[in-house]
């Protein structure tokens, strides 16, 4: 293949840049882009610049060159470009860094390298100082990576590294490289003792699983407690995965896997920390996820954002399950990129749609209206829809699921790690951390009464809702309004995540304060004194004490018990105590 250069040159530009790239692409020919990256990499040790690929154009499959088109920047390079994306809002970079660069086309099966006016000359100064310390050029290669690794272990400073890779390898590392590749080698090989003492902590009271590659470096790593299987045994239909960056240094990904449970709060049930975001690191987490879960196979939908891996990986291991997009995402991606009123109440009035005709009459005016968003949603969301499949079609949810309650599940875990810490101090902090997440929700009432999250059509009077979707929440209402029951009344609120049973004012109750019981739902539900037995009790005089102890009131540590959305709690005074009332 014959490579041949262009050039259009004006007046102000140098001659001497000029004189440097024709000497090295004046009127030569390359047979492919290999030879052309070889021949630039001998241009930029001589000259002492850096260049890097700004924009390119993928070539068809098996042709011999990479690119159809190419365009390399110095490495100094900042342009103020203005953003090709249709309806995206991008921040503008400043105007300050180096404009050298030029393009590689290809045309008729021939190379062109041809440098555009004004686009040869460096704003900046070409050392061999500032070309050695350049990240591009100081980056070191795995097998390097691994020789300095040896002399890492042996104990050797970091001059001595410093000077090496000088003298081998040409390369100037900084103290902070060097610092880098010692972290990830102490997490790695020298801490094995320590793994493994991790590793037999956590067996005590859960489970552990990690994987390694070829070369032992951890690529995954998965813990749970047994409190939290227990938790998933209870609600094993939705399963939100959520992804968290910054909480090591060696920027391992925490995933978790959260459920809802029956209060409407987001509570995770393991813990995987991963080396990088590929598919196959993916497939490792759901693998562990798999093995370390009693009940995984009765997972009847994953809620995840847009990440096409993480989805592959979801059909791989789990093929029945569906994928729902995770709401939460979808707001703040649409909320980050666009600011329009209108807009915004037309999607979110889109989001909640349950039906196929009503989606596609949202469609065509979103279409109409705001042609440039809805090029965004079609190409972002809408042309991906067969990964995540049936969600509107099946009339479940459109573009999401309120599953995820983000403050308890995520935002308060990521307070309490550093991005700073190793990789083995974060596994440990997750660990004990856990174990305050789950202090509040040991002596659960409400929970260990129900047990599902979403109750029985047949029996409206089992308790309160716990709806994961907006259908099933709706679908309760319908049954429930179709009962005709006067006993109660069903009422949303406004987010749509719980649907709660509220009690009639003009409800009859009998009480019985001889044999301590009530007419009452709350009572005849739950079995623990209610606000009218409780009120008769004092107009009557029964000691207070007789009744706790007669209604197993001492049995349930009602202080660590926390559900607003079901019960109130009142204080009355008696003997100088505050006694905890649940007032329904």
């Amino acid at each position: 293949m014959a490579v041949s250069s262009g050039y259009s040159w004006s007046v102000d530009q140098s001659s001497y840049d000029h004189a440097r790239f024709e000497a090295y692409f004046g009127g030569r020919t390359f047979s492919s882009y290999y030879e052309f990256e070889e021949v630039l990499k001998k241009f930029q040790e001589e000259y002492l610049v850096t260049f890097r690929v700004w924009s390119s154009l993928l070539s068809a499959p098996g042709d011999p060159c990479v690119y159809r088109r190419m365009t390399l920047i110095c490495t100094h390079g900042n342009f103020d470009e203005e953003s090709e994306s249709a309806g995206i809002r991008k921040r503008r970079r400043k105007n300050g860094g180096c404009r050298a660069r030029f393009s590689v086309d290809e045309k008729d099966g021939v190379l062109i390298v041809g440098v555009r006016s004004r686009m040869l000359v460096h704003n900046h100064r070409c050392s061999e100082v500032e070309y050695r310390v350049d990240p591009v050029v100081g980056q070191l290669t795995t097998e390097e990576r691994m020789k300095v690794m040896r002399f890492l272990l042996y104990g050797m400073p970091i001059d001595g590294i410093r000077s090496m890779a000088r003298q081998e390898y040409k390369k100037e590392l900084t103290r902070r490289d060097v610092n880098d590749i010692k972290c990830h080698l102490m997490d790695t090989v020298v801490l094995a003792e320590s793994w493994s003492e991790f590793e037999a902590l956590v067996r005590e009271s859960g489970d552990f699983s990690c994987t390694r590659d070829k070369e032992g470096r951890i690529e995954c790593i998965s813990f749970r407690r047994t409190e939290q299987a227990k938790l998933f045994e209870l609600y094993p239909e939705v399963v939100c995965i959520d992804r968290i960056c910054n909480v090591n240094r060696n920027r391992f990904r925490l995933l978790q896997f959260v459920v809802t449970d029956g209060l409407g709060h987001g509570r995770c049930v393991m813990y995987s920390l991963m080396r990088d975001e590929e598919c196959s690191t993916y497939i490792t987490a759901l693998s562990h996820f798999r093995d370390l879960m009693p009940n995984a196979n009765k997972v009847q939908t994953f809620v995840v954002d847009l990440n096409l891996a993480r989805m592959g990986a979801i059909r791989t291991v789990f093929q029945r399950q569906k994928i729902l997009l995770c709401q939460v995402h979808v707001v703040r991606a649409v909320h980050r990129n666009f600011w329009d009123g209108l807009l915004w109440n037309l999607v979110r009035c889109l989001m909640r749609t349950t039906s196929i005709a009503r989606f596609s009459a949202l469609c065509l005016r979103l279409r109409r209206k705001f042609p440039r968003f809805y090029i965004y949603f079609f190409r972002v969301w809408l042309k991906h829809a067969h990964r995540w499949a049936v969600c509107y079609l099946s009339g479940t949810v459109c573009l999401g699921n309120l599953t995820n309650d983000r403050a308890k599940s995520v935002r308060w875990l990521k307070q309490d790690l550093y991005a700073g810490d190793s990789l083995f101090n974060c596994c440990k902090r997750i660990w004990v951390l856990s174990n305050h997440m789950l202090v509040d929700y040991e002596c659960d009432v409400v929970v260990s009464r129900i047990g599902r999250p979403v109750v029985p059509f047949n029996n409206p009077l089992s308790g309160v809702v716990y709806a994961f979707t907006r259908y099933a929440a709706k679908r309760t209402l319908k049954e429930w309004k179709s009962s005709n029951n006067p006993m109660f009344v069903v009422a949303v609120n406004g987010s749509l995540k719980v649907v709660e049973q509220v009690f009639s004012r003009r409800l009859a109750y009998k009480v019985d304060v001889r044999k301590q019981l009530c007419s009452c739902i709350f009572h005849q539900l739950y079995g623990i004194p209610c606000r009218h037995l409780l009120f008769a009790c004092l107009e009557t005089k029964i000691p207070m004490d007789d009744l706790l102890v007669n209604n197993r009131w001492l049995d349930v540590n009602l202080h660590k018990v926390k559900p607003p959305e079901v019960l109130a709690f009142a204080q009355l005074p008696y003997r100088r105590k505050t006694i905890q009332i649940p007032m329904h």
